[in-house]
Formats: C-alpha cells, structure tokens, sequence
C-alpha cells in the first residue's frame, strides 16, 4: 500500500504544481512551442472530462470522480495483500491522477490542460497518471490471465 500512496502522492503533487506554474506563467489560449508541429504547451482550461466530454457538468463529474475513487481505493484495500507491485503502481498512478482533477474541478470549475501533442487532446499530467495507469493495469490482468492459462487453471 506504501507505493500506491507514494506513486499516488506524486502524481498529485506534480500535477498540482504543473497546473499553477501554467496558469500563472501563461495567458489563456497561449502556445509556446516546444517541439514545433510535435509538443506545443497550450492553456486551455477544460470544463469537461477527457475530450471536453460532458463540458460544464462539474457536479456529474465530481460524484463520477468520488465514486470511482472510492471503488479503486475500497478494492485496493481489500486485495492489498494479493495485488502485484505493476497493480499497485497502477492504481496509485490513476488515483493521483483522479484527486487532481478532482481538486482542480472542485475549486475552479474547470481543470487546466496544457501539453499538446498534435495528434490528440491537450491533456495534464494527472491526466496523464490516469492514462498510463489504467493501461497498465489492462496489461496487468491481461498478463496474470495469460499465466493462469498456461498453467491451466
């Protein structure tokens, strides 16, 4: 449980200071390029989910966050002793990731994104951890289901 709270921890800080720096560092729509045609750092301030999906509904995406929050931590708790360090660092990487958005919605109404890689969304770093985090553990389960059936059960 140590690394899920440190890894989780860690998102959150690093989210939470990169959302300040851009926010007072930059003026809303402004684009410094970073890698030109690659990585701009774009300030958008996204009153939706990932996409801009449900935009303007901060009170859905809050109870959704909460709820989902609770879950993963519930089931981290109950399994701690027979999830893997890969299932651990997941579930660390998408909570952090989740408490700071949750933060951000919770006092601005709107989370502040700023990486932009020219071929998807502007996106954040909790956004990010929440990414990362729910495709490894996709590979984790995968990985473990794949073991059980070569070991026949």
């Amino acid at each position: 449980m140590i690394i899920l709270a440190l890894i989780g921890a860690a998102v959150l800080i690093l989210d939470i200071i990169t959302k300040v720096i851009v926010s007072k560092s930059m003026q809303l729509g402004s684009v410094i390029e970073i890698f030109p045609g690659i990585l701009d750092l774009n300030y958008v301030q996204n009153t939706g989910a990932a996409w801009g999906l449900l935009a303007g509904k901060q009170t859905l995406l809050q109870i959704f966050t909460v709820v989902l929050l609770g879950c993963l931590i519930f089931y981290a708790v109950k399994h701690r002793t027979s999830l893997t360090k890969l299932e651990m660092i997941s579930i660390g990487l998408v909570a952090g990731g989740g408490i700071g958005n949750f933060i951000s919605r919770f006092i601005s109404g709107y989370v502040v994104d700023f990486l932009d890689i020219h071929v998807m969304p502007v996106f954040n770093v909790a956004d990010m951890g929440i990414t990362v985090g729910c495709f490894l553990l996709v590979y984790s389960t995968l990985r473990a289901a794949g073991k059980e059936d070569a070991d026949g059960k």
